[in-house]
């Protein structure tokens, strides 16, 4: 698996960086303004979650609260998002996202975003997400398939390479 693959998108008219760092030490990388899982059922297919048709699919997750450490964000999220428990959570790595001019500036022009892999131990009935009052879609795809719906290019397909990795070793 390569190290550091960069790649970069134009986004409302910015350069966006993105550069991913595959390491199971993520929490030395700061500031972390995104976590998300690659959760995994028994069948190797991948959990993927959308607010809206619009917004398209994606996986769950999201930002830190308080103080919490990536793991507490990570399980809180997956229960706000789209109602599941998971267990084996083991980091596959950080991507450094470079945004000057940062429309959001409370994020900054310089953060994080944590990938986290997992195996989803029981999925819970469906609940209105407190945080946005949206009934998330939900749904699971083969994992093989995820960049289709992410298009992360190949820091997407590293991260799949990485997830099955992990999920192979049980």
């Amino acid at each position: 698996m390569k190290n550091n693959i960069t790649n970069s998108i134009t986004w409302n008219g910015q350069k966006v960086t993105f550069t991913w760092i595959p390491t199971a030490e993520v929490e030395k990388y700061q500031p972390i303004r995104n976590v998300v899982g690659i959760c995994l059922n028994d069948n190797q297919e991948v959990l993927i979650c959308r607010e809206t048709e619009e917004e398209g699919w994606k996986l769950p997750g999201g930002r830190p609260e308080n103080s919490e450490t990536p793991i507490e964000t990570l399980e809180r999220e997956l229960m706000e998002e789209v109602d599941v428990k998971v267990g084996n959570i083991k980091a596959i790595g950080t991507q450094r996202v470079d945004f000057p001019n940062n429309p959001k500036q409370l994020e900054g022009d310089l953060f994080y975003q944590v990938r986290y892999f997992c195996k989803i131990e029981k999925i819970l009935p469906q609940t209105i997400d407190p945080d946005t009052s949206v009934l998330y879609d939900r749904k699971f795809i083969p994992i093989t398939e995820l960049n289709n719906y992410l298009k992360w290019g190949e820091i997407g397909d590293n991260i799949v390479i990485r997830a099955l990795e992990i999920d192979n070793k049980k």
